[in-house]
C-alpha cells in the first residue's frame, strides 16, 4: 500500500518550525496517541502537518474539526506550505459549495475505493440521529446499529462485518477505513454522553494513530477531561469509565432536597493527580518562546438614556417588560400594539438582558411559530459607537464580533445606509482570502461559529466586540483571529460597555476565569500540559451574576 505522504519534491523549500512548534512536533511523533493543548496562535495546524510528513501514516487521514476549520484553514495551510497530500473533503465540493446529502453519502462511501487521502468533516457529521418519520426505523434506529437510510453521519454509514473476535465470539463490527485520526479542538468532545463521543468511541480500537489539538481543552473545568483523554488511551490514565474517574477525583454537589449531582467538585489533590495522570499523553507549549505582537484592549462605554436605564432596572426586578410594537396594518395605517416580554427564569432574563444592551429585544411567542426571529429595536448607541469607531480606524478593516442575528442585521443594515462595506462571514475560504487581501472593510463574524483556528492575521489589526460572550473559550479564541502569529502591527480590541447594566459586569466575569485558567497554566507548564478551567454555558455564570445583584 502506498503512503498518504510523500517526501517534498526538491522544487519546495523545507518548512521551518519555530520552536515551540518543534516541541510540539516531536512530542506528537514520538506517541501514536498524543494531544498538543496550545494555547491559541500556537501554530497547532503547522506543526500537525509536519508530524505528518515525517511519520508518514499509512492509509487514509481524517481530519475532525469544527465547521469553518474543517471547510479551510487545514486545505489553505496544506496549500501554503506546499505539503503534497491528497485532499478530499466530506463537506464542501471543489467549488467549495456544501454538498448535497446524496452527494456526502456518495464520499463516504468513495473512502474504500480513494487512494490513500486526507479527509475533512465537521463534528456534526460523525453521527446524525435516527428520524422519526423514517420509514425504515420509525427513529428506533436499525437492528443492532444505526439505520442507513436515515442515521446519515460518518460512522454510520460505514459497513459492518461480523468478526470473530480473540475468544472465539462473533461480533458485528464497524468496518473503519482511517487509520490516522486527527481532532482540532478536542472540546468539542469534551461531554461523554454526545453522540459524536460514542461514535468515536466505537472505531477508536481500529485507529492507530490519534492526534488530539485545542487550546482550551477544559471548558467546564476539570471534570471534562475524561471523555478526551479516553479518546487517546482508552482508560487506562483516568478510568475505564466516567464513574471511576468521578469516584476518584470528584465530589457530587446535590441539587438541594434530592439525589441528584448538579456538578461535581474537584477534590484537593485532583488537580496535580490529574495532571501527572496525564501527562505522558498531551502537551502545552506554554512555556516555550511563542512570541505574539502586542495587544491592547480597550473598554468603550456606550451611554443609555436614563428612561431606558430606568426600563432596564425594572425588567431586571420584574422580569416583565412591555414593548410598543409600531407597524403598518393591511390598510396601509400606522398601528401600535403592546408586546409583554417575560423572562421565565434568570437564564432566559439574562438573555434578555444582553438584547436590551446591544440594541434589540426578540419578542418572539414561542407558541407561535409565525413570530420565530421577530425582534424590536430598543436603542441603537452602541450601532453609533460601532460607526464612530470604524469610521475612526485610518480606513483599516474592522472585524466585529457579534451575538445575537438581530444585531448582525441591524449592523449589516446601519452599515449599508452609512455607505461602509460590511459582509459577514460565510465561513468560505474565498471569504477568508479577500479579507486577508484586505479587501473587505468591516466583517462580521459570529465566535461561535468562526473562533477557532482561523488566520485572519493578515487582514487587520482591530476588533470590536459588539456583546461580550460568557465563553472564555470563545473570548480568547476569537481575539486569536488576529494577535496570533504572523500578524504584523498591534492588535487594538475594543469591548463596547453599555453602562449601568451587565455589560460592566462581564469583563470582571471574563477576567476571574482568566485568573483561574492562567494559575492552571503556571502549575502544569513545567509538565509541558495545558489544563484550562473554562466555563462555557450560560447557566454555569448565573450564581456569579446574580448572587448578590438581584433586587
Amino acid at each position: 500500500m502506498t503512503t498518504t505522504i510523500t517526501p517534498q519534491p526538491p522544487s519546495l523549500a523545507p518548512v521551518v518550525l519555530e520552536p515551540h512548534q518543534q516541541q510540539i512536533h516531536d512530542f506528537v511523533v514520538d506517541r501514536p496517541f498524543a494531544g498538543a493543548w496550545v494555547n491559541v496562535g500556537g501554530g497547532k495546524t503547522l506543526s500537525t502537518l509536519s508530524v505528518l510528513q515525517t511519520v508518514r501514516p499509512m492509509g487514509h487521514i481524517l481530519a475532525i474539526a469544527p465547521i469553518a476549520i474543517a471547510r479551510s484553514t487545514w486545505i489553505d495551510e496544506i496549500e501554503k506550505w506546499g505539503f503534497p497530500i491528497r485532499t478530499k473533503s466530506l463537506i464542501v465540493n471543489e467549488n467549495d459549495r456544501k454538498l448535497s446529502k446524496k452527494k456526502r453519502l456518495e464520499r463516504f462511501q468513495e473512502v474504500f475505493s480513494d487512494p490513500p487521502t486526507m479527509y475533512f468533516i465537521n463534528q456534526e457529521l460523525l453521527t446524525r440521529p435516527a428520524l422519526k418519520s423514517c420509514k425504515a426505523c420509525g427513529g428506533q434506529g436499525g437492528s443492532g446499529g444505526p439505520c442507513h437510510e436515515c442515521q446519515t453521519g460518518l460512522v454510520d454509514q460505514m459497513p459492518i462485518q461480523s468478526i470473530v473476535g480473540p475468544d472465539g465470539k462473533s461480533r458485528d463490527t464497524i468496518i473503519w477505513p482511517f487509520q490516522t485520526v486527527i481532532i482540532d479542538e478536542s472540546q468539542g468532545f469534551r461531554s461523554h454522553t454526545s453522540s459524536r463521543f460514542k461514535a468515536l468511541k466505537q472505531v477508536r480500537p481500529a485507529i492507530t494513530r490519534l492526534i488530539e489539538l485545542t487550546g482550551t481543552p477544559s471548558p467546564n473545568g476539570l471534570h471534562d477531561l475524561w471523555s478526551q483523554i479516553y479518546l487517546l488511551d482508552q482508560g487506562q490514565a483516568l478510568g475505564k469509565n466516567i464513574t471511576e474517574f468521578r469516584n476518584r477525583w470528584f465530589i457530587p454537589k446535590m441539587v438541594p432536597g434530592t439525589t441528584t449531582p448538579a456538578k461535581w467538585i474537584p477534590t484537593a489533590n485532583a488537580e496535580a493527580e490529574i495532571h501527572e495522570a496525564i501527562s505522558h499523553l498531551v502537551m502545552s507549549a506554554k512555556n516555550t518562546s511563542l512570541v505574539l505582537p502586542s495587544l491592547s484592549i480597550q473598554d468603550v462605554n456606550v451611554t443609555l438614556p436614563p428612561d431606558l436605564i430606568q426600563t432596564y432596572k425594572e425588567f431586571k426586578r420584574d422580569l416583565v417588560l412591555d414593548v410598543v410594537r409600531t407597524y403598518t396594518n393591511e390598510d396601509g395605517k400606522l398601528t401600535q400594539s403592546v408586546e409583554s416580554i417575560i423572562a421565565d427564569n434568570q437564564a432566559v432574563l439574562t438573555s434578555k438582558l444582553m438584547q436590551f444592551a446591544s440594541g434589540t429585544l426578540y419578542t418572539a411567542d414561542p407558541d407561535d411559530p409565525s413570530t420565530k426571529g421577530q425582534y424590536e429595536v430598543i436603542h441603537d448607541k452602541k450601532i453609533e459607537m460601532a460607526e464612530y469607531l470604524v469610521r475612526n480606524n485610518g480606513s483599516e478593516p474592522v472585524l466585529i464580533a457579534y451575538h445575537f442575528r438581530s444585531d448582525l442585521e441591524q449592523l449589516l443594515a446601519r452599515f449599508k445606509k452609512a455607505g461602509i462595506d460590511a459582509q459577514a462571514f460565510d465561513g468560505s475560504r474565498d471569504m477568508i482570502h479577500r479579507w486577508n487581501a484586505r479587501q473587505i472593510p468591516v466583517m462580521l463574524l459570529h465566535p461561535a461559529s468562526a473562533g477557532h483556528g482561523l488566520n485572519l492575521q493578515h487582514g487587520g489589526s482591530t476588533m470590536i466586540w459588539y456583546t461580550l460572550p460568557f465563553s472564555l473559550e470563545h473570548y480568547l479564541q476569537t481575539n486569536g483571529r488576529l494577535h496570533r502569529p504572523g500578524q504584523q502591527r498591534p492588535v487594538i480590541i475594543h469591548r463596547l460597555i453599555a453602562k449601568s447594566t451587565q455589560d460592566e459586569r462581564m469583563p470582571g466575569v471574563l477576567a476571574d476565569k482568566q485568573l483561574t485558567q492562567d494559575n492552571l497554566l503556571e502549575a502544569v507548564s513545567s509538565e509541558d500540559m495545558l489544563l484550562a478551567a473554562l466555563e462555557e454555558e450560560i447557566q454555569d455564570d448565573l450564581n456569579d451574576l446574580w448572587l448578590s445583584d438581584r433586587v
